[in-house]
């Protein structure tokens, strides 16, 4: 598996980690569940329905949007990261936080702006 950022999530990413220290853990653990989920080859569905969700999708992408689990939060404060799906690459786009008060419609315009970058 290829794992890809865009640099716009990278800086939003380093931004909520300064703030919950646990995020890279649980970025961490997405990722190995994600190689497993999306396994090319062998895929296995190991994310339950109610934590990750497509959002949109053509013949060369999808696009996800899952919850990333972070120590010391309830489960609603967890973070979503939106995230592209094509072939053996993942490239994670946006981060967005319940306690930033994001939408999920702005958000998937940001991810699909992004997506532009790479498709």
């Amino acid at each position: 598996m290829q794992w890809l950022e865009h640099e716009a999530f990278t800086g939003e990413f380093k931004k909520l980690s300064k703030k919950y220290r646990a995020a890279d853990q649980g970025l961490a653990a997405v990722k190995k569940l994600l190689a497993v989920q999306f396994d090319p080859i062998d895929p296995k569905e190991v994310i339950a329905p109610a934590k990750i969700h497509r959002r949109h999708q053509n013949a060369i992408w999808e696009l996800w949007k899952i919850e990333v689990m972070v120590v010391g939060l309830r489960p609603n404060q967890w973070p979503r990261v939106w995230f592209v799906v094509s072939g053996e690459t993942i490239t994670f786009l946006t981060v967005g936080a319940h306690m930033q008060n994001y939408d999920d419609n702005t958000m998937d315009k940001v991810a699909l702006q992004r997506i532009s970058d790479y498709y």
